[in-house]
This record gives C-alpha cells, structure tokens and sequence, in this order.
C-alpha cells in the first residue's frame, strides 16, 4: 500500500482506512500466539504425597496473561477493522447526500475519528471491566488418574473464569452492533461507484 500510494485505485480507497484495516488484521492475526500458550496445574503437588500445595506454578501468570489477551486481541483487531470500515463509508454517505442536496460538505478527520472511537470506547470499557473483575484464569481439571498411586494421567485445561459467559456475550453483542450498522450503510451506499465504496463486498464479509 506505501509502494502503491500514489495508485489511483489507491488513493480512492483512502489509505488512512487501509492502514487502520491493516493494523487490526495484524492484531486479530495476533490472538494466534496466546492461543498457542498452555500451563500445567495451577498449583504445584507435593512430590510425596501428590497432593495440590498452596504455591502457584511457575508458569500461572503467564499462562493467566495470555488467557486474558485472547479476547483482547479477537475483540480490539474485530472492532477496528470493522470500526474502519464503517467510518469510510458513514464519510462517503455524508458526501453522497451532502451532493444530492448541492450542499458543499467538508468530513474532518476529527468526525471520522469520533465514529471509530464510538465502537472501540464500548468495546475496550468491557474488555477492562472483565480484566479487572472476572479476569479469565488458567485451570486444568483432572479426568483420569492412575488407580495405585492416585496420580494424574490425563487432564485437560481451558481458560475461565465465575463471569466470563455475561462479559463474553456483552462483548458479542458489540460487534454484533458494530456489523448490523455496517450493514446498513453498506445498503445506503450500494449505488456508489466501486472505486469509491467497497460496500457490497463489506457486506459480503458481515455476512459470511
């Protein structure tokens, strides 16, 4: 896209929005690196008595941190993209009725940054409220253990936490929010030249 700048092609896909596009591409691609990270037993087992101790393991707060960034970076990378996307076209649908009307509109910077803002405000005031109240937490329940010595042998472990479903749906219907107005202006901006809206191929990936 830097290479390409002076494209026509572009220039009229306004490369303030690519590069927003981009860089939540990057983020949401991103959630790949937490997923990848796993933990053993919260809690470290006496070596005698096999039994869970009061001592975290070594490796809890980290595991902990990369729960927690999951829906961080799902959530954060989603809205922006979208967030980018919808603030094209409310600037190109404010200027589409602003020229029907012959009314000379100027869309400022300031504006379109107000309608990113507006989706990722909400979206980062959950994603706070849920780290600072029910932060997801690693856990590994135990589902089969060895019938002499009482000792583990097979386990599973996930992220969770007492809250993490309500915060989890508050965050879904966020984007869920985000998607449905993407939609609309999608609609309201379905006449536009290609060049200058992308509208039904936004449309397209809401949908698909």
């Amino acid at each position: 896209m830097i290479y390409n700048r002076k494209a026509t092609v572009v220039r009229a896909s306004q490369p303030e929005f690519l590069s927003l596009v981009a860089i939540g591409c990057v983020i949401f691609a991103a959630t790949i690196l937490p997923l990848s990270v796993q933990g053993r037993y919260r809690f470290e087992r006496n070596a005698i008595t096999l039994q869970e101790t009061e001592t975290l393991s070594e490796d809890t707060q980290l595991v902990d941190a990369a729960c927690m960034a999951v829906p961080w970076l799902i959530c954060i990378g989603f809205v922006l993209i979208y967030s980018a996307l919808i603030a094209k076209l409310r600037r190109i649908h404010t200027i589409m009725v602003s020229s029907l009307s012959l009314k000379r509109i100027q869309v400022t910077r300031e504006k379109v940054l107000t309608t990113i803002l507006g989706f990722l405000l909400p979206i980062i005031a959950v994603l706070t409220s849920w780290t600072l109240i029910s932060p997801l937490r690693w856990e590994r329940t135990v589902t089969k253990t060895d019938f002499v010595t009482g000792f583990p042998t097979e386990s599973f472990g996930r992220c969770t936490s007492e809250h993490s479903a309500a915060f989890a749906s508050t965050s879904a219907c966020v984007i869920a929010l985000c998607l449905a107005y993407a939609l609309v202006l999608s609609y309201k901006t379905r006449k536009m030249p290609v060049e200058f809206s992308e509208s039904t191929y936004i449309a397209a990936s809401v949908i698909y």
